[in-house]
């Protein structure tokens, strides 16, 4: 098997702790602090554009700076609020009023902001209704003002780095006719289980459309040696290699086979990623396929090195029977009194807390799918994995869900 199941690094926004003062600061020795703010740049010709937000596959080009952290670049997340006003009012429970604003669920990475019109439209559509009320008829056939503006935090945290731009203005048509939303869950079904039943796949936290699974295939109950699969939108879609709206990559050694089944067939038994991103092209999907081995990681202040070892026997190892394990060796300071086991697969080049998982009650694998700020705990303390002692092992079981600490 070629599956490569390693240890990462943290981005550099978990180095925080050591952007602190002391005697030595030189100007060539920068010092973090809190940015006061972010510039978000005025598209060229935004006076006289109007956005169709009914476009097909239309999106709206944003770009900004980045947030200045004392001169030390760090990796930053930014977020997408969308108003009728430039006021941005917050929820007022005393008035009983919702917040006068929406959050977009797509978050970026990087200071070229992308926003899927589709996404944008339905925002607006649902935000009008809650700002002038149910009965209130969305304006369509006319071009309407709404206000812009990013927030922003360094990556892996809630608050820490915590700034918002400038707010700009854009003419946008709402369009009437919804357009195709981007599937909100993805399902595999396959030989892992002798294709007993279609599985939820986890999406990528805070990227719509995108959607991953990292599976044991080795053969099936009709002797078959080799592991494959199909997908689909919703329980009972199949959807295989022959489907035009499909692009395969092959991330992966292993052999890939056409077949007339047209599954994804992978000839070498082992642990493989797969990654599915769904895009809307007119009123149809797209869909980017790839399969890779699996990467996957304990990241956690568990390890060594805290939240940046590189040693290697913190590596999730294959252990042939369907299982990874890794074995702790020592508990250094860090979340939930330094002994919170934090975990994730590898997937693409998303930052890991966007593909991370936990074990709930310590048994049962359950992923991202909130906002985390330090610790699971804040979910719920079930969901805090914690190591009890040195030399305890942590075993999954991706396949079925389960894992254990001992």
């Amino acid at each position: 098997m070629k599956s490569r199941l390693f240890n990462t690094l943290l981005l550099a926004a978990l180095a925080v702790p050591f952007f602190t003062a002391c005697e030595t600061d030189t100007d060539s020795n920068p010092t973090f602090h809190e940015a006061d703010g972010f510039v978000l740049n005025e598209p060229a010709y935004a006076a006289n554009n109007i956005y169709d937000l009914g476009s097909e596959s239309s999106t709206v080009n944003l770009t900004c700076s980045q947030p200045d952290y004392g001169g030390i670049p760090m990796a930053v997340v930014y977020s997408v609020d969308v108003c009728f006003d430039d006021e941005f009012a917050e929820a007022d429970e005393d008035a009983g009023t919702a917040a006068q604003y929406s959050t977009l669920t797509t978050t970026f990475t990087s200071t070229t902001i992308a926003i899927d019109a589709a996404e944008l439209n339905s925002a607006l559509k649902e935000l009008y209704t809650t700002v002038y009320g149910d009965e209130a008829e969305v304006p369509t056939d006319d071009a309407v003002t709404i206000y812009i503006r990013l927030n922003a935090v360094i990556s892996g945290q809630s608050t820490l780095g915590a700034c918002q731009s400038n707010t700009i203005s854009l003419s946008v048509l709402i369009s009437a006719t919804e357009s195709l939303s981007l599937p909100t869950e993805m399902y595999l079904v396959g030989s892992w289980d002798s294709w007993a039943a279609f599985h939820s796949m986890p999406a990528v936290y805070g990227m719509e459309g995108c959607f991953y699974q990292t599976l044991w295939f080795n053969g099936d109950e009709w002797g078959n040696t080799f592991g494959q699969f199909k997908f689909g939108t919703k329980d009972g879609e199949y959807i295989g290699t022959d489907d035009e709206r499909v692009t395969l990559t092959w991330d992966t050694d292993a052999t890939y086979e056409e077949n007339d089944d047209c599954n994804f067939r992978i000839l070498e038994p082992g642990y493989y990623t797969i990654y599915i991103r769904a895009k809307v092209v007119g009123t149809a999907y797209s869909f980017e396929v790839v399969v890779s081995d699996a990467i996957v990681v304990l990241v956690s202040p568990t390890e060594t090195n805290g939240w940046s070892s590189t040693d290697e026997t913190y590596y999730f190892t294959d252990n042939g029977d369907g299982t990874l394990s890794v074995t702790i060796d020592n508990i250094t300071n860090g979340n939930n009194g330094g002994a919170e086991i934090r975990m994730a697969t590898i997937v693409q080049d998303y930052d890991w807390w966007r593909t991370e998982f936990t074990l709930v009650d310590g048994t049962t694998i359950y992923y991202r799918d909130s906002n985390i700020v330090s610790t699971w705990s804040e979910v719920g303390d079930n969901y805090s994995l914690l190591a009890p002692y040195v030399g305890c092992v942590v075993t999954i079981d991706l396949n079925n869900g389960t894992g254990s600490v001992e």
